[in-house]
């Protein structure tokens, strides 16, 4: 430390540094002592090990605090708010300062899905800037994946009943001009390499399925969805279109889908349209070939 006088209001330069540090969720006072800091541990809920890195300095008599600091994470744990998936065995740096909390291709383990998080936040009402994404190669979906989604897609997740394996990247922005209190736009996309289940608009139950479903803030969209069906997986579907939920409003969900299909005639499909009541709702719009 450098103490340029002996008033709290003298400048000074001070480092900390804290090796092999153990974090719980009773926070010290020093890691709640400054704005970025507590926007920090309220995005991410941080805890276990760490090293910490503090760079606290005044450079005029009364002025204002500059911070920056890197910490560390060693095993450690984490819920990043705006995909609150737990997150454990959290290795690689988060820097921040006064403006901004970056994350430096950090990894961790979603129960059993490995992710990586890139970007950063502002950490200041004045600086609402968000660029961030959460992505993994080797991902899990079920239930569990689309309880993190946001608010206004998980009524598109609820017209599914998937369990399968693939890729996704989550990605959170707000622009630097926007309203500091705006909610930031979340793109999702989700590439299926083997996944089973139905969509509960057309409950006809599928195997291997491959391709690519989009979430935007307005509508989802499904992109060469190559399914197995039939009770002996003989058969073949390709679902492509759209579920429109304009303004994010997934009470007033409307498909509009194609599908292509070559599939047995057996038990399965002729009990599928005693099944499908709702593929005659006026909000369905689904042709066939």
């Amino acid at each position: 430390a450098d103490l340029r006088g002996l008033s709290p209001e003298s400048p000074f330069d001070l480092t900390l540094r804290l090796k092999n540090a153990y974090v719980s969720h009773d926070y010290p006072p020093l890691f709640i002592s400054y704005l970025p800091s507590q926007d920090l541990l309220q995005r991410i809920s941080p805890w276990g090990n760490f090293d910490l890195a503090l760079s606290i300095k005044r450079l005029s008599w009364n002025g204002n605090l500059f911070l920056e600091g890197d910490l560390a994470c060693r095993d450690a744990h984490l819920r990043f708010c705006h995909f609150p998936y737990p997150l454990d065995h959290v290795n690689g740096t988060i820097h921040f300062n006064n403006e901004a909390v970056t994350f430096e291709r950090v990894t961790a383990i979603g129960e059993e899905t490995p992710v990586v998080m890139e970007g950063s936040l502002g950490a200041t009402y004045s600086n609402p800037i968000i660029d961030f994404t959460v992505s993994s190669n080797d991902a899990s979906f079920d239930d569990r994946m689309g309880a993190c989604l946001p608010e206004m897609y998980k009524g598109v997740w609820d017209e599914f009943s998937l369990r399968g394996h693939g890729a996704f990247v989550c990605k959170v922005e707000r622009a630097q001009t926007a309203a500091p209190n705006s909610a930031p736009v979340t793109h999702v996309t989700v590439t299926l390499d083997d996944g089973q289940g139905y969509m509960k608009l057309f409950p006809y139950r599928l195997w291997g399925a491959a391709g690519k479903i989009v979430f935007t803030a307005d509508e989802t969209f499904i992109e060469n969805l190559a399914v197995h069906a039939g009770e002996d997986r003989s058969g073949t579907l390709v679902f492509n279109g759209s579920v429109k939920h304009p303004g994010g409003d997934v009470s007033n969900l409307q498909p509009e889908l194609s599908l292509k299909a070559e599939v047995p005639i057996d038990d399965a499909f002729l009990n599928l349209d005693r099944k499908s009541t709702r593929l005659n709702s006026s909000h369905a719009n689904i042709s066939y070939a």
